[in-house]
């Protein structure tokens, strides 16, 4: 999320770590190091519940819980970066980063009955020349299949990167595993890392995938669009703007037609840029570019955008604190700001904090469910390193006006902002909404090291 000008010592430190073998170290942390970060040494986690987690279906007077707590083995260097799917038909997907002796590799599990079994564990396949996968993303298409977005290279003991990618794997309808994944990315282009991959299903049908573009200096969002998954033709979203920083872009897109939204964080100040698409992401009109007002002096961080129709909402995280290539960001507050116009013009934003269960907040997302509510989650702390953490939700049924009650989804776990730690929480977690129900998926840091959770409530 910051400029790579130091990325190559932390990187070359990482690999030299991995290529010392199984001898009980872990790797050191490439302190944001794009497509190679992942959490450090420690001992398998057990799998503890929060104080009153039963597991399984559960009635009491509101919601019906599944809750089957953690899903993940043990990865030997710990997991991060959940992300989840939900077709029609009842398949969920739940995709992580899992840090293991050779590299980073994205894991997966899918269930056929709505998460209350999964199949077996299994890996995205690696590509050939790679030793390195992470930042998975994930959408439902038309026929029901599951589309995973990620990005894969090759990092030498001396640091020296090379095959760098992005891809696309799919996994067809009823199935429980994913294929071989497709190039996105040029593979003749000049590039010093890709970094946050996200993947979304176009309402003609067609796929777009954005990620950013890091040379040495400055980085550049990008928008690739295929309409059949195999050939991919690909934009700046910016057209020629160059940025210090464009990344960390979420993606919202019409399920009825070709338009789509993009929020992009920029420069050093970390800006928030609302992108629109009248194409599939063909074209992205300047006149369709706006950045979201916010006081000087509070970097916007955790980006998520939803919607509905010509409703549009972007959230973002509100922070005092300075970037830091070691640590996440943990936020004095979210805002969310809604559009009633497709992104033309914007309502004032509307502030959320949980300071009666914790001071700040890390990892908020958002989405919209199709009996008309706004889910808010996120990680809730008292400092990092809290023991006593926790991870929550908040809906809203007044289109963000308001938000009813934080309930817990799980407590305790570590509120861990250290990306050289076994319990650091990632960049960002699972969110979807189907059916009348919320699908979560989260890391769970109660232990020694983070594992991948899973969660389900119906709404009401």
């Amino acid at each position: 999320m910051f400029s790579r000008s130091t990325l190559s010592l932390a990187l070359i430190t990482a690999i030299a770590a991995l290529a010392g073998g199984c001898n009980g170290s872990s790797p050191v942390v490439p302190a944001d190091a794009g497509l190679a970060d992942a959490p450090g040494e420690g001992s398998p986690a057990a799998d503890t519940r929060a104080a009153g987690d039963t597991g399984g279906a559960t009635a009491d007077a509101g919601p019906v819980v599944l809750d089957p707590g953690i899903i993940s083995s043990a990865s030997p260097y710990g997991e991060h970066e959940p992300t989840v799917a939900v077709t029609s038909d009842g398949r969920v997907a739940v995709a992580w980063v899992a840090g293991v002796s050779s590299g980073f590799q994205i894991r997966y599990r899918i269930s056929t009955d709505r998460g209350v079994t999964f199949a077996p564990e299994a890996d995205i396949p690696m590509p050939a020349g790679t030793n390195i996968c992470s930042n998975s993303s994930m959408a439902v298409d038309q026929a029901g299949g599951i589309r995973l977005a990620y990005g894969c290279e090759k990092v030498s003991a001396s640091g020296t990167r090379s095959n760098v990618q992005v891809l696309v794997a799919s996994s067809t309808k009823g199935s429980t595993t994913f294929g071989d994944g497709v190039m996105v990315t040029d593979p003749t282009q000049t590039v010093d890392a890709y970094d946050q991959p996200r993947v979304a299903v176009i309402g003609t049908g067609s796929l777009l995938v954005t990620y950013s573009h890091f040379s040495t200096t400055n980085s550049q969002e990008i928008a690739a669009w295929s309409d059949d998954g195999l050939t991919w033709t690909r934009t700046p979203i910016l057209g020629n703007r160059v940025a210090t920083d464009q990344n960390m872009a979420r993606i919202y897109a019409s399920p009825t037609d070709a338009r789509v939204w993009v929020a992009i964080l920029l420069d050093t100040n970390h800006d928030v840029r609302l992108c629109r698409s009248p194409d599939g992401g063909r074209t992205w009109p300047e006149a369709d570019q706006h950045n979201l007002a916010q006081p000087a002096g509070h970097l916007s961080l955790d980006l998520a955008i939803t919607g509905e129709g010509k409703d549009l909402w972007v959230l973002h995280g509100r922070t005092g604190d300075v970037p830091s290539r070691r640590n996440n960001i943990k936020l004095d507050q979210v805002q969310l700001v809604h559009s009633g116009d497709g992104g033309d013009t914007f309502d004032a934003p509307v502030s959320i904090d949980d300071a009666a269960v914790g001071k700040y907040l890390m990892l908020a997302n958002v989405v919209r469910d199709n009996r008309g509510g706004l889910n808010l989650t996120y990680y809730a702390g008292a400092e990092p390193g809290d023991k006593a953490a926790s991870y929550r939700r908040r809906r809203s049924t007044d289109g963000g006006k308001s938000f009813g009650p934080s309930l817990v989804v799980h407590q305790p776990l570590t509120f861990d902002v250290s990306r050289g730690s076994a319990t650091w929480l990632g960049d960002y977690e699972g969110v979807a909404a189907a059916e009348g129900h919320l699908y979560l998926s989260y890391v769970d840091s109660s232990g020694s090291k983070a594992r991948v959770a899973f969660y389900r409530t119906s709404l009401p």
